[in-house]
This record gives structure tokens, C-alpha cells and sequence, in this order.
């Protein structure tokens, strides 16, 4: 008890001002009817931090946080329609200036309002487009200005675990970059010890991708508004049900495997809990084949866990 006393008093008064994870240039937000919401970490549950909205005209919104006592801030942002492309400011007015923060002016550029998609599951889901058939059409239809909504972020990779068995509901761990994916299939890939060193783009989970390709085409020949799409891919190959659930949803189901559970959730699934999303997608279960299939009536197994995931 006096060790996690201890270190929960020096996140207190050393973590940086910082956005969590997922919160980079070019990145997707939930659009309207939805609020979505900008987060991070403060150097003190005492800090004040105000977020702005600048539509590349004018400041449409400004929001003050809230900075709770784990020193985790949240700003939540009225809704905003579809489109646009905005500088979103997060500044701390007090309480970071001459501590362990490095700076007060935290800035988010080309961000665009959208349907967000959380990919989750194992190596079904983490498997990159790059080793499928349809990729050569794919990569020709996205160099050629095709499916240009589409924007991914990759948390993770096939074998990129990032496991926590405590919750980290803000985190700097794995932090890496949205991309609009017209741009990052056109970045080299170098070939380094007989290896191709992929792009963001065909590193990138096939499943997820094609989902958003196949909404996208059908949005187009229904004649409706195709939104900007943001797709966030966590997924870890060999890996089993109990680790992407809460201890809570764990306990709720039999016959499970203690030592797996929640690691996953909290380490690659908590950090985006408070982030805005249109739907999730998740593809899994192998890992979990050699043993009882269970009922979700009788609570036993991977039938109940399947259901309590959804539920």
C-alpha cells in the first residue's frame, strides 16, 4: 500500500503536460451527433488547462478541462459536423510552468471530424494488407486519390504487445502517428537485411482496411455523404479473449485463464475509453479454441466471454 501511495504521489508532481496517446496531427474526431473528447496527462490535479477549436478562420469553440485528482485532464468538445480540417489547442494557463513539463502549448493540426472505428482481436485482425491478395488493386486505387477519407492510427503490432495489468487510461507508451492513408502508401520502403521495411499503409491491419473500403464503396453507390474515416488498429497476434476484458467481465464468466486476463485491456484498450467511436470491429478466438467453447447461458467459457465483450 505505501509503494502504490508512493508512486501515485510522483505521478502527481512529475508527469509532463501531455495528450494521450492517439492524439496526433492529421488524427480523426468522433463528428456530430457525438461529442468527442481531448485528454492527457497534467502536472498537477491543481493544473488548469483550456482547449480551443480553430476552424482555419477563427476559434469556433473554447472549453476548459477537467483536471481530476490522478492529475488526468479531459476537455469534451461540443458536436461538429462532418469535415473540416482544424487546429486544436490545448494550453495549461497554471500549474506546469517551472515543473517537469517542457512546455504549456500543446497543438493538434489537420484534425477532421469523422467516423471512428476501434480494431480489435488477434492475429486475424493484425494481419497487414501487404500479405493479401487484393493488395497491388489497393495500393493502385489509394495512389490514385481513392478512399482519401480513410485515415488509420496503429497501436501495436503483430507481436508489439503493450500489456498492463493495472489500468492505463492515459498513456506516451506506443505513441505513434495518424495518417491519411493517400499519403503514407506513398512513403519508401527500404529494404534493410533482405527485409522490406513496410509503410504505415501496408502494415496496416487488412480487416480494418477493407471494412472501411467496403463502407466507403457503399456510401458512394448509395449516393450518401462519405465522411472522413479514422480506424484505430489494436490487435495482437496469439493472444486470447481474457486479456482484451476487464477483471470485472472476467469474473463474471467460468473456466477462464487468470493468468491472461485484462493484461491487454488495460495496457492497449484503456487508453482509448474515452475516446469517441462510431463502432468497433474484433476478430478473434483461435487462441482459444483448444479447450471447452463454454455457454453463455451457463456463463462457462469463451461463449461467455463473447458475449460479455459485446455486452
Amino acid at each position: 500500500m505505501r509503494a502504490l501511495f508512493i508512486a501515485a504521489l510522483l505521478h502527481a508532481v512529475t508527469a509532463d503536460f501531455t495528450m494521450s496517446v492517439g492524439f496526433t496531427d492529421d488524427m480523426v474526431l468522433q463528428m456530430e451527433p457525438e461529442m468527442s473528447s481531448i485528454y492527457g496527462d497534467a502536472p498537477l490535479s491543481s493544473s488548469q488547462i483550456e482547449v480551443s477549436v480553430n476552424d482555419g478562420k477563427s476559434v469556433v469553440e473554447t472549453v476548459a478541462a477537467t483536471v481530476f485528482a490522478d492529475s488526468t485532464w479531459k476537455a469534451t468538445l461540443k458536436p461538429k459536423p462532418m469535415g473540416g480540417s482544424y487546429l486544436i489547442t490545448a494550453t495549461c494557463k497554471s500549474g506546469c510552468t517551472g515543473l517537469n513539463s517542457t512546455t504549456s502549448v500543446l497543438n493538434l493540426q489537420r484534425v477532421t471530424f469523422g467516423n471512428v472505428y476501434f480494431c480489435s482481436g488477434q492475429s486475424n485482425m493484425a494481419l497487414s494488407i501487404h500479405y493479401t491478395f487484393e493488395i497491388p488493386e489497393k495500393t493502385t486505387e489509394v495512389l490514385s486519390g481513392k478512399y482519401s477519407n480513410i485515415r488509420t492510427f496503429m497501436y501495436g503490432s503483430m507481436g508489439g504487445a503493450m500489456p498492463s495489468y493495472t489500468p492505463r487510461y492515459t498513456t506516451q507508451v506506443g505513441h505513434t502517428n495518424w495518417y491519411n492513408i493517400s499519403y503514407s502508401a506513398t512513403i519508401p520502403e527500404p529494404t534493410s537485411g533482405g527485409h522490406i521495411q513496410l509503410n504505415p499503409f501496408h502494415t496496416f491491419s487488412a480487416t480494418c482496411l477493407n471494412f472501411g473500403f467496403a463502407l466507403t464503396d457503399l456510401l458512394e453507390k448509395e449516393g450518401k455523404p462519405v465522411p472522413p474515416m479514422g480506424l484505430i488498429q489494436s490487435a495482437i497476434g496469439g493472444t486470447r479473449i481474457e486479456q482484451w476484458i476487464d477483471n470485472s467481465t472476467f469474473a463474471s464468466c467460468k473456466n477462464g485463464t487468470p493468468a491472461y486476463s485484462s493484461n491487454l485491456y488495460y495496457g492497449m484498450v484503456a487508453p482509448f475509453i474515452n475516446t469517441t467511436v462510431k463502432g468497433f470491429l474484433w476478430y478473434q478466438g483461435e487462441n482459444n479454441c483448444g479447450e471447452v467453447m463454454g455457454n453463455s447461458m451457463t456463463k462457462v467459457g469463451y461463449g461467455c466471454y463473447q458475449v460479455a465483450i459485446v455486452d
